[in-house]
């Protein structure tokens, strides 16, 4: 059987290459800056429609709405009967085109009952019972454009769209179905829709996201920073598409909606944890195991580099290749600066298979007590001999040759903690400005498009973090930045020793101290992030004062991962 894509540790390769697109459109870019491989799957395996298929009942939404506004002075349009209009109308539609999917496919329930057009009709008007039309704008409609097709291009990359709804007074409309989400993401939709009407002379002065489930209407940012900064990162998006199309390889950026995915239970990158996540993986086409998705081991030094961030404002030529932090770097071969490659097992990743009663993990030998381990505890300074010793330990000289011991860290900001002004100048990894804003803690923070949660769980542990270098450093700024990164890698160290690779991924740039920010903050708001960085707090804050950083830091760094092992080991 010939494979459909074959998967490496850090890529998705499809068998037949894609088309490079002659235009873009906001979804595929929307799409693609979630994860490429994800995009690359929409295009190479067929999507299943599922009982609730949100993508089904939105399109016969909006051509409810399409219906309905040719009628504005209509104040409480009959949906049920719009609805059934709705699916005739774009059934003709695609007659007319000659492809398309069906407005109203039948497909067989749990229950065994096939779907009918009065199916997706009756669960489409529901969608809108209740909503009114001047719940859009708070006033009657007054139609200038609608389903209005676009196109424009920005710094040479051709784009398109297809714009909901627009008023005589001059705002857009875009009709969202579905929760509001915690990010501004629909908002970019909108303002790569004003650009269009605007670049093709069609005066827009607002615009609004209206969400009908919830009669709610968000106003959109039309600013010339926010459009700038929308299009920027639209073009470089668009760019890097190009480029993985051209190579015919797409990286993976695992996440929260990995369930939602064709490929969630093929992906070796795929994030599956929460239950409602592993019920949509379990209804996905392809199932683990099938053979047309191989996964092939790549050795680590053929390996391709690892999926970059897509900033708004960085130049396409200033991006560079992170280097990639791998399970060779143990604890002990970080502390030590060195160490044996561990052997990286060829079999292909396994999904994850809850069950009631794991067995308990067998006891691991103590890695201090090994020859590597005593090499790491005398170049932290420690002192094995059991017996108490009475000497003041010598001040330690700053360390101007090597890199910091411990564990992968990352600084957020764009100042790296360079070892020659030419070797920043070399290394240091382009950043935009990021955008803070303010959604629920548990919401992810890293929100995309150079966008950070300032509520969410990793941004506030790096600020613990910070808090503790700053301490460590006697209030003394310059130095709290190498502390920070040595406090970072020591975290993600102490992770990867007790919990794995699994629960602790390879983050790009993590060894020399720059990470790359989104996969950094993204591993941050894991549990396993925030075990390891409360235990190695508790325990510096246990060190003597007398020592030097590098030395607390390090005994700290030695008894979380002891404590942590011996946590899992008494389960």
């Amino acid at each position: 059987m010939e494979p459909v894509i074959t998967f490496t540790d850090r890529q998705a390769t499809p068998a037949r290459p894609l088309r490079p697109p002659a235009s873009f459109s906001f979804s595929m870019l929307d799409t693609y800056r979630s994860c490429p491989a994800k995009w690359m799957a929409t295009k190479r395996v067929e999507r299943k429609v599922q009982a609730d298929d949100p993508l089904v009942t939105g399109g016969v939404v909006h051509g409810m709405l399409q219906l309905a506004v040719q009628q504005p002075q209509v104040e409480e349009p009959d949906w049920p009967r719009l609805a059934r209009e709705a699916i005739r109308m774009l059934r003709m539609e695609r007659e007319q085109r000659g492809w398309g999917d069906d407005p109203a496919p039948s497909i067989r329930l749990e229950d065994g009952r096939l779907t009918d057009e009065t199916y997706w009709a009756t669960a489409a008007a529901l969608k809108l019972d209740g909503f009114r039309l001047s719940d859009a704008l708070g006033h009657e409609l007054r139609p200038a454009g609608v389903e209005e097709q676009l196109a424009g291009e920005w710094e040479g990359i051709r784009f398109n769209g297809r714009g909901d709804y627009r008023d005589r007074t001059n705002v857009l409309v875009d009709w969202k179905t579905g929760r509001i989400p915690s990010n501004s993401r629909h908002a970019d939709q909108l303002r790569l829709y004003t650009h269009l009407y605007r670049q093709n002379g069609v005066s827009v002065d607002s615009a609004f996201d209206v969400y009908v489930e919830h009669r709610d209407r968000r106003p959109v940012d039309l600013s010339d920073d926010m459009m700038g900064h929308t299009l920027h990162g639209l073009v470089l998006a668009a760019r890097r598409l190009s480029r993985d199309v051209e190579r015919n390889r797409y990286g993976y950026r695992p996440g929260g909606l990995c369930g939602w995915c064709p490929l969630a239970n093929v992906c070796p990158a795929a994030h599956v944890v929460s239950a409602k996540a592993m019920a949509q993986a379990h209804r996905q086409p392809i199932q683990t195991g099938d053979p047309r998705f191989p996964f092939l081991h790549t050795p680590v030094a053929d390996a391709c580099e690892p999926v970059e961030r897509i900033a708004s404002t960085v130049d396409e030529a200033a991006i560079r290749k992170e280097p990639i932090m791998t399970g060779t770097d143990s604890l002990l071969s970080l502390l030590t600066g060195g160490g044996t490659p561990t052997p990286v097992s060829t079999a292909r990743p396994q999904s994850a298979v809850w069950t009631a009663n794991p067995p308990a993990p067998a006891p691991q030998p103590d890695p201090w007590t090994t020859d590597q381990g005593k090499e790491a505890m005398a170049a932290w300074g420690i002192n094995t001999d059991t017996t108490p010793d009475t000497t003041e330990p010598p001040a330690a000289a700053p360390d101007t040759t090597e890199s910091q011991p411990v564990t992968p860290a990352t600084p957020i900001m764009p100042n790296p903690v360079a070892q020659s002004a030419q070797e920043t100048t070399a290394s240091a990894p382009a950043h935009g400005p990021y955008r803070f804003e303010q959604h629920h803690p548990y919401d992810p923070t890293w929100l995309g498009a150079d966008t950070i949660n300032i509520a969410g769980y990793g941004w506030l542990r790096r600020q613990d973090l910070l808090a503790h270098a700053i301490q460590l450093a006697n209030g003394d700024m310059d130095q709290a930045e190498p502390i920070l990164q040595l406090l970072s890698k020591a975290v993600w160290s102490i992770s990867r020793t007790v919990y794995g690779k699994d629960a602790t991924p390879d983050i790009p740039g993590l060894k020399d101290g720059r990470p790359q920010t989104d996969l950094w903050l993204t591993w941050l708001d894991t549990t396993m992030a925030r075990d390891s960085a409360r235990m190695l707090g508790v325990l510096l804050d246990l060190q003597p004062d007398g020592e030097d950083v590098k030395t607390r830091v390090g005994r700290a760094a030695r008894d979380a991962t002891r404590a942590m092992d011996m946590a899992n080991t008494l389960l």
